[in-house]
């Protein structure tokens, strides 16, 4: 049985704040990792842990869902190990993050799961919005065609009409004044609307308002700054 430890990473720009003794420790002493993307893991290494030799970690990259033989390459190279870390790009692992293939994976293979706390932007967005957090749904990326991005939104305002939940999703940063453009389009006025964009960073600004007050503001000051999105009452 293998030790999967689920390690959060930085967001922000504070990353030195982020490393509480307990995930420093971790980062230090394991010598396996599973990550998404090899190239963002060795930067975070050498930046944050300058010290490790990089020629004794190795980097796994996610197998597709569909490819039996990537997963069993990865099982392979996993053979004879007590521990791996699992990490995400930013933030925590498996949330709005392709990581959970690789625990259940190991979940069916009866390997331990160790979560480790880290930030999560979609949290940080729920709680600065003022807005439902005991009902909540997370869509990910929403549709990119038109149509289908109208229709995602109508029904997104429906469920909050109706059950008070609140809705949240997430765009690439590039879109985000498309998606705002969208959302003033398809909602109406009476909708509250939160966008919390640059979390943990100089750039961090989160504003609830009403689609109706959204109309009227020519610069949002979204492009290209993460940013997740909430709708709700």
């Amino acid at each position: 049985m293998v030790k999967i430890y689920l390690l959060p990473t930085p967001i922000g720009d504070d990353p030195d704040a982020f490393f509480t003794s307990e995930i420093r420790s971790h980062f230090k002493n394991l010598s396996v990792f599973v990550a998404e993307n090899a190239k963002t893991l060795r930067s975070l290494l050498g930046t944050h842990f300058p010290e490790r030799d990089q020629s004794t970690i190795a980097v796994y990259d996610q197998p597709a869902e569909d490819d039996p033989h990537g997963w069993q390459m990865l099982w392979e190279d996993l053979q004879g190990i007590n521990a791996c870390g699992l990490v995400s790009d930013a933030g925590n692992p498996c949330v709005a993050d392709p990581g959970y293939r690789f625990v259940d994976q190991c979940i069916r293979r009866s390997h331990e799961i160790i979560p480790i706390a880290g930030p999560s932007s979609i949290l940080l967005a729920l709680m600065a919005s003022g807005m439902n957090g005991q009902d909540f749904r997370f869509h990910g990326y929403l549709p990119r065609d038109n149509n289908n991005l109208r229709g995602a939104l109508r029904r997104m305002e429906q469920d909050v009409s109706r059950h008070g939940t609140t809705q949240i999703w997430i765009e690439t940063p590039y879109r985000n004044e498309k998606m705002l453009k969208a959302a003033c389009t398809a909602l109406s006025g009476e909708m509250r609307l939160c966008i919390a964009a640059g979390l943990q960073t100089q750039q961090q600004h989160i504003r609830t308002l009403t689609i109706r007050s959204w109309k009227k503001i020519d610069e949002p000051g979204l492009h290209k700054i993460p940013a997740v999105f909430c709708l709700g009452r």
